[in-house]
């Protein structure tokens, strides 16, 4: 019913053509038990959304309870992504899952929405609508036992995200401040990457960004970070196909 936004009624007058299919009253019954499980509560903010309890999720995720005497650090990877549902409107679904279960992570079982809003995907509508997913996730960060690892498939949630401009701005790139203009050069590319990857004092310094309080005066950061994740944490899995869609507006 929820995946082909069927009424009830709807669904009553198919029951009564097809006995294969449950009966209402059955079907009535498990969505008063899911909800009375779940608990949804609406997102706030002036976006219309709803959101489910993060340390439920992540118990029930997890199976075991993430008191830190019992499990001293969780693996968890969040990432966000927007799906345009109409042409006027679009649908904003934040989830995570469990970097421990392997492939498992990978599978749709493996995913667990945390929070659905319908608006666009820019840094006001995230930071009133995912209060308090944010307030619990870096809440479990600032307790030192869980670890978050920032990965998401769509390089905008990661900007707005850390609160940074445009993909097409000058200094777009997350973990280093090296120009639009200077990203063809690859010798100087794999420098600086090399340097950040082992640390060294020469270029990294220079040219790497720094997580901390002056976030906000770095070039093309525009905003504070919505999530305490470290910048090695962060991670992006696009491609450069799905990039310059994202730029265009394509997708």
């Amino acid at each position: 019913m929820d995946r082909f936004t069927i009424s009830q009624e709807a669904y009553h007058e198919l029951t009564q053509q097809e006995s294969s299919l449950p009966k209402t009253y059955f079907v009535e019954s498990c969505q008063k038990v899911i909800d009375a499980l779940w608990k949804p509560t609406r997102t706030p903010g002036f976006c219309p959304g709803a959101e489910l309890p993060f340390e439920l999720l992540l118990e029930k995720g997890n199976k075991r309870t993430c008191k830190i005497d019992k499990e001293p650090l969780v693996k968890v990877k969040v990432s966000g992504d927007r799906a345009r549902m109409f042409h006027t409107s679009s649908l904003f679904v934040f989830s995570f899952s469990l970097l421990d279960k392997g492939q498992h992570m990978l599978s749709s079982s493996g995913n667990h929405t945390i929070a659905l809003i319908k608006g666009n995907e820019d840094y006001e509508t995230l930071k009133l609508g995912l209060k308090n997913v944010r307030c619990a996730i870096n809440k479990f960060i600032k307790q030192g036992y869980t670890k978050l690892m920032g990965i998401s498939e769509t390089h905008l949630f990661l900007l707005v995200a850390m609160g940074m401009k445009g993909a097409t701005s000058n200094n777009s790139c997350i973990w280093c401040l090296i120009h639009k203009k200077d990203r063809q050069a690859t010798l100087l590319t794999f420098q600086i990457l090399f340097a950040i990857i082992n640390n060294h004092v020469t270029i990294s310094q220079s040219m790497a960004r720094q997580f901390g309080p002056n976030w906000t005066r770095d070039l093309g950061c525009q905003y504070p970070p919505l999530f305490d994740i470290p910048l090695e944490n962060v991670v992006t899995v696009i491609d450069e196909v799905h990039l310059m869609l994202h730029i265009t507006d394509t997708l």
